[in-house]
């Protein structure tokens, strides 16, 4: 009557209607089933790993066609049938391990990460440093192939960092600081 067990979970829709992020909170479903708590109410981002959990339907559990202790010491989702209106938008494409996918990032905790825009700024300093000596210190032809390798280097470094650490670093930033750059000092030294 005093509704105290019911767990919920706010998933948030991007304006492209993707969901990114949902709203962690104290009595939601997803810490109520691993015991974590969340201080306060804050809205994490989802880190879609691709895995695909274990599905079973119904009929073979009910037929005994799953095995024995699949069960055991896990946690179960149980759902409707995987029809296309059970489905949500996912940077993934539609899914409706939504929820796997959020339990999955308590329990390992592999919530994305985002730093500062000081820290950013802090990485995006030495790469300007860098491409600024590359340029004003070598021909052309040269500087640009330093400068494509800078910017697979900075997109290769954001990867690595995401992968590892779950630490969001955009590489578009890197990559138009590297073309700005370029533009403004390549016209310089053709003045």
């Amino acid at each position: 009557d005093l509704r105290s067990n019911i767990g919920s979970i706010a998933l948030l829709r991007e304006e492209d209607g993707v969901i990114r992020r949902f709203l962690s909170s104290q009595g939601d479903l997803i810490s109520r089933m691993t015991g974590s708590s969340s201080e306060g109410s804050a809205y994490r981002f989802i880190n879609y790993r691709g895995a695909k959990f274990p599905e079973f339907s119904l009929r073979d559990v009910l037929d005994d066609r799953v095995p024995r202790g699949v069960f055991q010491n896990k946690f179960v989702l149980i759902g409707a049938e995987s029809s296309s209106a059970t489905q949500y938008l996912t940077p993934l494409g539609a899914s409706h391990e939504v929820f796997a996918q959020i339990l999955d990032n308590t329990i390992e905790h592999r919530w994305i990460k985002r730093a500062s825009k000081y820290a950013y700024m802090a990485l995006l300093l030495p790469l300007m440093i860098l491409s600024v000596f590359v340029i004003t210190g070598y021909p052309q032809t040269i500087a640009f192939v330093f400068m494509m390798w800078l910017a697979t280097l900075a997109v290769a470094l954001s990867a690595w960092g995401f992968d590892l650490f779950y630490i969001w670093i955009p590489a578009l930033s890197s990559a138009m600081q590297l073309l700005a750059t370029w533009g403004i000092f390549i016209g310089y030294q053709a003045n």
